[in-house]
């Protein structure tokens, strides 16, 4: 699995090791991952913050599968970031969370 670096060369998307090398910026790099027989190990070790970074990268709509190997604690922080400024949930985002 290879992303064109800023170079153009390839670049491994996931190593050998079974981890991310770089974050998939498109629906694309999105199915490579999500293709890969680790994919589920991959995603449950990620950091919430790069889960929800991935996310805003590839679009909600194009991140359901991601989600659904996420585990439940990364989805819940992936809310959280998502949701709350501070103390103030965003309404809005809730009801396109929901949507």
């Amino acid at each position: 699995m290879t992303v064109i670096s800023a170079d153009g060369r390839d670049a491994p998307l996931v190593g050998d090791d079974g981890k991310l090398r770089r974050l998939p910026r498109s629906r694309r790099q999105l199915a490579e991952l999500l293709e890969d027989p680790r994919a589920r190990s991959i995603v449950r070790g990620l950091p919430s913050v790069q889960l929800n970074a991935m996310v805003a990268a590839v679009g909600r709509a194009d991140a359901v599968e991601l989600l659904t190997l996420a585990a439940p604690e990364q989805v819940r922080d992936l809310l959280d970031l998502q949701l709350w400024r501070g103390d103030r949930l965003e309404h809005d985002e809730a009801r396109d969370w929901l949507h």
